[in-house]
């Protein structure tokens, strides 16, 4: 974060979970739209910003996905994990609307860094943001979950120049096995520095 966040950024922090790096990107950014729809999690959010003394932090209770729609939402019982639910879950679930990335940039300030953290949903995330990826100013921190997404990702972020790097600063290149939670990228275009 440290690395990727300058002062004066706005950064977008998708699936924020409790907010941790949110809260770590609000120490030098001048505004932080932390994305998370699971209302525990969100509260946590608004806790921790306020202890901290954070006003620069806005919590946006909705899931980011490919287009706006009405989804389910599923809820885990701890404060990380939850995720659009696709088929049947074990989890309870809320309706919530989804919201793509490109609509709520048109009505918000434009982000420096996005960082995204979605269970699965990162492919469609970017489909959602095709107009500030072609911007190519935008930094963006993305969990890959699986090896379908990852892809996804991959030629997304291709498409539209910019260079994927793994958090160390080196070239990335797609592994044979993509675990949940156990890879992130960085990926920066040309025009972002």
């Amino acid at each position: 974060v440290d690395a990727l966040v300058r002062p004066g950024d706005v950064c977008y922090d998708l699936g924020a979970s409790i907010g941790y790096l949110s809260l770590l990107m609000a120490r030098r950014a001048r505004r932080v739209y932390a994305f998370e729809p699971a209302p525990h999690a969100a509260a946590e959010i608004r806790k921790h910003a306020g202890a901290n003394r954070f006003e620069n932090i806005e919590v946006v209770a909705r899931p980011v996905s490919d287009e706006p729609r009405t989804v389910r939402f599923a809820l885990t019982d701890v404060a990380y994990g939850s995720g659009i639910a696709r088929g049947e879950t074990r989890w309870p679930t809320i309706e919530v609307e989804a919201v793509t990335l490109d609509a709520f940039a048109r009505e918000h300030e434009l982000p420096d860094l996005v960082k995204v953290d979605v269970e699965g949903e990162e492919g469609r995330v970017l489909d959602g943001a095709r107009e500030l990826l072609a911007r190519g100013t935008t930094a963006w921190c993305i969990e890959l979950h699986n090896p379908s997404a990852a892809r996804h990702v991959l030629q997304r972020l291709h498409e539209h120049g910019y260079v994927a790097r793994t958090l160390d600063g080196q070239p990335f290149s797609m592994p044979e096995r993509v675990g949940a939670g156990e890879l992130q990228i960085v990926a920066e275009a040309p025009g972002r520095r």
